[in-house]
């Protein structure tokens, strides 16, 4: 392992799902009922919460049954005091979020951007 520079970009990186585009095995979102939450449409809201309960359910089965579908995202920090102050925080609010695993602390040289023609 090589040890960070001074000037090293400090972040926290995570694993999300990202569901594939036009991929048939992943169910359709149910869509919310464009009514009001009162009587006479409690049936429909009902009908959707039960639906979207059950589209929750199929999406994190599949999610765990594709580790290809996991990419990894990270937030940078301006330093790794603040980096891992955030840690710690994030780890706690993502604790059983079937949406997200390893949660680590990370840090990179910084990016040189180069203009091009």
């Amino acid at each position: 392992m090589t040890t960070p520079t001074a000037d090293a970009v400090w972040g926290i990186r995570w694993e999300v799902p990202v569901l594939p585009d036009n991929d048939p095995v992943v169910p359709v979102q149910p869509q919310q009922p464009d009514l009001p939450y009162d009587e006479p449409y409690l049936g429909e809201w009902e009908a959707y919460n039960t639906a979207i309960t059950q589209w929750y359910a199929d999406i994190v089965a599949l999610a765990a049954m594709h580790p290809e579908w996991w990419k990894p995202t990270v937030t940078t920090f301006s330093s790794e005091a603040a980096a891992r102050s955030e840690l710690v925080g994030k780890q706690e609010i993502n604790a059983g979020n079937p949406f997200t695993r390893n949660t680590e602390l990370v840090w990179s040289a910084p990016t040189v951007w180069t203009a091009t023609e």
